[in-house]
């Protein structure tokens, strides 16, 4: 994509959904637009389709509060980060993975972990 696309034309085409969680918006330039590699359709004459997403569209179509809920989502279903925790054979690491976590609250203020520590 670039930087420099005055148009919002500029689509992500990939494989890795980080385009669409971390994705940016711009007053000026929109939202980056991603479309899965292998959703593509070649069937079509001489256009390839495929479906759009942007951040908005999934986090508004999955009930979440706001588009950047989405780095939080990922984060507990295991992004490139925490995945290894979270589908760790190990059953003691996966505990201690989520006893790590912290939950916020809407205004801002923390709330008990899941050791009972704030």
């Amino acid at each position: 994509a670039s930087a420099k696309d005055v148009t919002g034309m500029t689509f992500a085409l990939a494989n890795d959904t980080d385009y669409l969680i971390y994705g940016s918006k711009d007053d000026r330039y929109g939202e980056t637009k991603y479309i899965q590699f292998h959703q593509l359709d070649p069937s079509a004459d001489s256009l390839c389709v495929g479906t759009v997403l942007t951040r908005s569209n999934v986090a508004e179509g999955i009930g979440l509060p706001c588009p950047e809920a989405m780095i939080e989502l990922s984060v507990l279903l295991g992004n490139d980060y925490t995945g290894p925790f979270v589908k760790c054979d190990d059953l003691s690491k996966r505990r201690e993975y989520w006893e790590s976590l912290r939950w916020l609250v809407q205004d801002g203020e923390h709330t008990e972990g899941s050791d009972g520590s704030e």
